[in-house]
């Protein structure tokens, strides 16, 4: 019978082809000498291509054309696999090539992995608890994927996915797939060339048993089989994660070792005593093993309640202590006259002492119950322990002499793996190696002529159809012993020259050499014992159960004639609820009743919480179903840590079935990004609920935009590409953002900071050792401050001319004697340096455990956010300028191994982000100082707007610019409710916690001023005088209650757009669930709030990726506002300002524009725009004002006001039909309705279907005149183009405002001539800005 490899198939086609894909020609397949394929290598052909190739005739050789093209580094491709070629030996006697090439994963041994301080799981990602996807980074590195992975490879038995920690891990992804993954997953990793795919398969299931038998003894005479036993193992000791991996806990034996004597008693070596008391052993412990998992899982049980009610019988206690506490405080006051009485007091202690001793009775039957368990536990413990194990009649199973005969077959190794946190995924993995290494190593190499034939009988392979693969299974058959040891197929070689086939079987997967196991490599690794942050490793939902413990506040004590009454107390000591669970219907409601133990009306001690406010929401009981899903409501006391729940299903919820996802949200659908600018692209699934939340990231061109796997986008060059977010889930759902990169094209005082003098401490010191600062004059030096430089009078040894002055200093600093020094220091440096730039760059963050405390570098965080805003104000008073390069030096990198040696000195990655900060930032401080622009010109109408509006801006101004200088950011756990009150964000994450539910984020703020939407917009109105909003939040209602209180007037965005909305205006988000009316605004489910800005800005605190901006963004009909009566009674009083939505007479405000008059196709106008740049638009956006988009009827125009109507000949005739097919024909009439864009005069509404199919149907822009029939009413703010430059000036966003320049300056300056931006514009040749704005 012929064997048939199934793995070997007939070879087509070969290509030689370059690197980049481009084929050179083809190989014959005959050249093919070998092919050979082994579990753990990679493959390997091998042709022999001849210079010379006889013709058809056979007389007249041909040169090969390839034979000179054959090198290495070239590809193979074979029938659309890829092969590398790695050796070429020619023969030059011969002129033959010997080529030997490799399979594509070759190329993955140049690719290295590295990771330090994660989780790695191998498709599953998990932010919150830090766990990457193997895959994600696979791909992102490699272009290869994860392809198929057995379930049992992929999960643990719970279900849950499998998780290894990798601690400070540096391998070259081929090795790490085919040693660490392979170690740590049990899996067969098998290589898909032609799709780059790694599958994975379970080691054990790998392969088919093919029912064969081979006879062993034929081949013992020839010599032909190799048996190893130098690395036989019976007893296996495995050691995990030190502190969560603890296998005695969870091994029946109470040992930390497992054993497997299965080879012995197989070979019959052992005597017959101790081979049958193994295997009665083996029978006893596989029911005593269960008995003792189910004893101790009730033992947890018990020993949970008991330390709940322990944690209750202390708070009973204290609250005894307390009130024994006021009786004799009141005691110690009692006179002869003056006496009081106790008795609610003592009534009180009695209600609680009987309550207490309840409880003592009910803590005393749990310890019993407890103690009874542990003492059965300990009872199995030593029957599954094979020295003092008994039968059932209570015998020994082993004698003193059968164990000493025992000893012999023990043979000792450890299995160390610190990517371990569950100890019984430890075990099941440990009893996957000792089944490897418990017997020897049996290897033999036969042709596949002599397999068939020295099959055993024919009966067992009377079905075999002659394939075989790796990995399949036959037995080798022993008749001296009568033992059949099972082999697998771990390898083959096909000779091409004589059709010969090879085939190598072992009765191990692996062909690696055992003693050179992983283990080995981590054992050592342990001995350098790192230290881990424990809170960071919650992996696959491990669970610890913490009981609180806090005591009561202390009682108030008013001495008065008589202690209060307690026939009704305050203290609460039951909650319990009119429902347990309930089902509703989204938008149907039902109110909970809480009844307390004791009932106290006048007190308000219950508050409601949500687990999860998407599925359902609760005010004062009151619960609202929102989204399909289950949640948990409470009622709780903090007093007493009493409470009572209710579970709530929202809709037909099955929480078996997965929620798909079918949509992903992008919160913005382009990005312009000037080069090395950043921005967080954020995403979210849809629905909401969906199972899977997991997304990826990334760009169609690296070269013009990168994105980090959190969404983090950073311009890199000129050009255009697409950020693609993917599902992990289904990775046909794709969202796209388009990314447009611009280059600031300015003329710049500083190219560079070459020659400039650095003045630090031991930072810059270690930066200047590791070669990063040779370019400067550096002066630094470990553990000193900055008086250093001055009592040794190293200042007089500073350079005398360097390019500019920079000094980093501040660790060393943070007194307030360090910053005396510093300010010290700074004056006598501009004493020296007059006319020089001096720069003080901010101390960064650390991450520093000073007191082996993983968050004490909070503490120093805060010290030194206090320590730079000194320095900050200092410098401001000396025009000294300070600059922030602490961007991507988070607290996260300098926890990272990768960045940073300790938290605070950094390693080759950290210093190569510091330095180019320093050059970015230290060069934009530079050269905007060297521009010096004037102070941006305050909006016309900003004068006219009450003090109170003034007030409210100007604290969101504050704030915003407080975030853009690194100095505060979003936080919904540390948000400052009172701006008197600074609340500073004190951890990378911020976990909001619900009953039973949490949600971690990233918080990239830490030290920093925190606030959340509603705490921003209260300190906003603070500053006004106004602590209505002070500690509300915008879910629930409370904002909208508050606002009714204060008489507030309520409209929505739809019905007015930003027309009726002045600056201080609150903006209000209702959910979209709600459809919003003009009824509902104060009580429908709301979930966001901002302050009105003006111009369609609005400022708002926006979350953890975002932090707090002033921006414009897509309105929606969800929008509406607040105006608290406070100011409208202030706005009254601002005489100028009009009543309604016009600006007074426009006549009178545009009188000198009037300067042209005439008639046109038989239309008068009252002035005429000359040589006007028009331009198209479309899609569904709003209009600016009122009059609503009408098709080839409006437009938007810089500066005109709303309803101005204008003529365009050009366009009187032009047939539209759009996207959507809808068809109109222009008359060259157009309503003014938006405030335009600035890259043209006049943009006008051509498509309701995009604005490129609006683009499609206007063709180019053009130049016509435009006249002006009449002049409208409508009031819409527009900036001269001076204010418009210095605001994008401020804002980094030079190049839509500089194109505009561009265009209107080439066209005449059309629009520049009104009357109101004449004194803005009228020199703008002349302007300083124009140098730039020109370059």
């Amino acid at each position: 019978m012929d064997i048939i490899v199934k793995e070997l198939k007939p070879i087509n086609e070969i290509l030689l082809e370059k690197l980049n894909g481009e084929v050179i020609g083809q190989i014959p397949v005959k050249f093919v000498s070998n092919q050979s394929r082994n579990f753990d290598d990679i493959d390997s052909l091998e042709f022999e291509i001849p210079r010379f190739i006889p013709s058809q005739i056979g007389k007249i050789s041909k040169e090969n054309p390839l034979y000179f093209e054959l090198m290495t580094e070239r590809v193979i491709s074979i029938d659309d696999e890829k092969f590398i070629i790695k050796k070429v030996k020619t023969d030059d006697d011969k002129e033959i090539k010997t080529v030997t090439v490799y399979g594509y994963e070759k190329k993955l041994e140049k690719n290295n992995f590295v990771m330090s301080n994660m989780g790695l799981s191998l498709l599953d990602k998990n932010e919150n608890d830090e766990v990457e996807s193997f895959d994600e980074w696979l791909y992102k590195d490699t272009g290869w994927h994860i392809g198929y992975v057995d379930d049992s490879v992929r999960y643990m038995e719970n279900g849950q996915p499998k998780v290894r920690i990798q601690e400070d891990t540096k391998a070259a992804y081929y090795s790490f797939i085919t040693d660490t993954i392979q170690e740590q997953f049990c899996c067969v990793p098998i290589f898909d060339r032609k799709n780059k795919l790694v599958n994975l398969f379970d080691m054990d299931s790998f392969g088919d048993n093919l029912q064969l038998i081979l006879s062993r003894d034929n081949y013992i005479k020839s010599k032909e089989v190799t048996d190893d036993s130098t690395d036989i193992v019976t007893r296996l000791t495995l050691e995990g994660n030190d502190e969560k991996c603890i296998v005695s806990e969870v091994n029946p034996t109470g040992f930390d070792y497992i054993e497997d004597y299965s080879y012995f008693m197989e070979i019959g070596e052992m005597s017959e005593e101790l081979n049958n008391a193994l295997i009665k052993f083996e029978q006893l412990t596989i029911e005593r093993t269960k008995t003792w998992k189910d004893k101790t899982a009730k033992r947890e049980t018990v020993r949970t309640e008991l330390s709940n009610k322990q944690a209750n019988e202390n708070i009973l206690l204290a609250q005894i202590e307390q009130y024994e506490n006021i009786i004799k405080a009141y005691e110690d006051l009692e006179t002869e006259t003056e006496t009081y009485d106790f008795t609610s007091y003592e009534n009180q202690i009695q209600i609680l002492k009987d309550e207490q001793a309840q409880l003592s009775v009910e803590i005393a039957q749990l310890e019993l119950e407890y103690s009874n368990l542990s003492n059965d536990i300990d009872k199995l413990n030593i029957l599954l322990r094979r020295e003092t194990s008994t039968d059932e009649k209570g015998n020994l199973l082993f004698t003193q002499d059968l164990l000493n005969e025992l000893k012999e077959y023990v043979y000792c190794d450890t299995y160390s793996d610190d990517s371990f946190i569950d100890a019984n995924e430890l075990i099941k993995t440990g009893r996957q190696q000792l089944k490897l290494k418990s017997r020897p190593t049996t290897e033999f190499t036969i042709d596949s002529i002599d397999f068939t034939n020295r099959l055993i009988e024919n009966r067992f392979r009377r079905n075999w159809n002659g394939r075989i693969g790796l990995g399949d299974i036959v037995a080798l058959y022993d008749k001296e012993t009568k033992v059949e040891t099972y082999l697998y197929l771990v390898g083959w070689q096909k000779n091409y020259k004589d059709n010969s086939l090879s085939l190598t079987f072992s009765n191990k997967k692996t062909n690696k050499d055992s003693s050179k196991l992983i283990s080995d490599v981590l054992r050592e690794a342990k001995n350098n014992k790192k230290i881990i942050n424990t809170n960071k490793w919650l992996w696959n939902n491990q669970k610890y159960n913490k009981v609180s413990t806090d005591l009561i506040s202390d009682i108030d004590l008013d001495v008065a004639k008589n202690p209060p009454e307690l026939t009704d107390t305050k203290y609460i000591r039951s909650i319990t609820l009119d429902k347990t669970e309930l089902n509703l219907d989204s938008d149907e409601s039902y109110t909970l009743t809480a009844t307390i133990v004791p009932p106290n009306p006048e007190l308000d001690e219950v508050f409601w919480m949500s687990s999860n406010e998407r599925v359902a929401i609760v005010e004062g009981g009151k619960v609202t179903g929102l989204d399909y899903g289950k949640c948990v409501i409470s009622a709780v006391s903090k007093e007493f840590n009493k409470s009572a729940s209710c579970i709530v299903t929202v809709g037909d919820y099955d929480e078996t079935k997965d929620v798909q996802v079918t949509g992903i949200r992008l919160d913005t659908k382009d990005l312009l990004l000037d080069k090395n600018e950043t921005r967080y692209l954020v995403a979210s699934v849809v629905p909401t609920n969906a199972t899977n939340q997991n997304l990826s990231y990334y760009s169609t061109d690296t070269k013009i935009a990168t994105v980090s796997s959190e969404g983090l986008v950073t311009g890199v060059s000129n050009g255009t590409c697409k950020i693609n977010v993917v599902s992990t889930e289904n990775t046909k759902i794709v969202a796209s953002c388009l990314v447009v990169v611009t280059q600031k094209e300015v003329s710049l005082k500083y190219e560079n900071i070459k020659g400039s003098l650095l003045i630090g401490d031991d930072r810059i010191e270690h930066m200047k050792e590791s070669h990063f600062l040779d370019d400067l004059s550096v002066y630094a030096k470990s553990k000193i401050n900055a008086n250093y430089f001055s009592e040794h009078n190293i200042i007089d040894t500073f350079p005398s001319n360097p390019t500019c002055v920079l000094t980093m200093l501040g660790i060393n600093d943070l007194t307030s004697l360090g910053i005396l020094y510093y300010k010290s220091l700074l004056d006598k440096l501009l004493i020296k340096y007059p006319s020089k730039d001096i720069i003080v760059i901010k101390e960064l963050p650390v991450a520093i455990t000073y007191k082996n405390d993983i968050y004490d570098y909070i503490t120093t965080n805060s010290n030194i956010v206090n320590f730079n805003d000194e320095i900050e104000k200092y410098c401001t008073e000396k025009s000294i300028k300070t600059v922030n390069v602490s961007a991507g030096l988070t607290i996260d990198k300098l926890l990272n191994t990768t960045y940073s040696r300790n938290g605070y000195l950094l390693t080759e990655n950290g210093y190569k982000i510091l330095r180019n900060n320093i050059n970015s930032y230290v060069l934009d401080v530079l050269n905007k100082a060297s521009e010096e622009p004037e102070d941006p010109i305050e909006d016309d109408e900003k004068g006219k707007l009450s003090v109170m509006r003034q007030k409210i801006v100007a604290r969101a101004e504050e704030i915003v610019q407080l975030c853009i200088d690194g100095k505060a950011w979003y936080s919904q756990y540390n948000r400052t409710v009172d701006y008197n009150k600074k609340q500073v964000i004190k951890s990378s994450y911020e976990t909001i916690r619900s009953q039973k539910k949490k949600k971690t984020y990233k918080q990239p703020g830490v030290g920093k001023w925190g606030f959340d939407c509603s705490s921003f917009v209260g300190c906003c109105y603070q500053a006004a005088g106004l602590d209505f909003m002070k500690g509300l939040s915008c879910a629930g209602g409370t904002i909208q209650d508050a606002a009714k209180e204060h008489n507030a007037k309520a409209w929505r965005y739809v019905d007015t757009k930003f027309e009726n909305a002045l600056p201080g205006d609150i903006v209000m988000f209702a959910n979209d669930d709600v459809k919003l009316t003009k009824n509902n605004m104060f009580t429908c489910d709301t979930h966001h709030t901002a302050i009105y800005m003006g111009d369609g800005y609005i400022a708002e605190a926006i979350g953890y990726s975002s932090g707090i901006q002033k921006r414009k963004r897509k309105t929606n009909s969800q929008w509406f506002f607040f105006r608290l009566e406070e100011l409208i009674k202030a706005d009254k009083k601002i005489s100028d300002i009009p009543s309604d939505n016009t600006k007074g007479d426009s006549k009178e405000q545009y009188k000198n524009c009037f300067n042209e008059t005439g008639t046109i196709d038989g239309k008068s106008y009252i002035y005429r725009f000359q040589n006007a740049r028009c331009t198209s638009y479309g899609g569904d956006d709003s209009s600016g004002c009122s009059i609503p988009l009408n098709l080839g009827k409006t437009c938007g125009m810089l500066n005109v006001p709303y309803g101005t109507k204008v003529y365009v000949p050009k366009l009187k005739g032009k047939k539209i039909v759009d996207g959507h097919g809808k068809s109109v024909t222009c008359n060259g009439i157009f309503t003014v309705n938006d405030c335009g864009v600035g890259m043209s005069d006049m943009d006008i509404y051509m498509s309701t279907y995009s604005d490129s199919n609006a683009e499609k149907i206007f063709g180019n822009p053009i130049r016509s005149d435009i006249y002006v029939l009449s002049w409208g009413s409508g009031y819409g703010t527009s900036w001269s183009f001076t204010q418009s430059y210095k605001w994008a000036y401020n804002h980094g966003s030079l190049s839509a405002y500089k194109t505009a320049f561009k265009y209107y300056i080439s066209g005449g300056g059309v629009l520049i001539n009104f009357t109101k931006f004449k004194s803005d514009d009228k020199d703008i040749r002349n302007s300083k800005y124009w140098s730039i704005l020109n370059s």
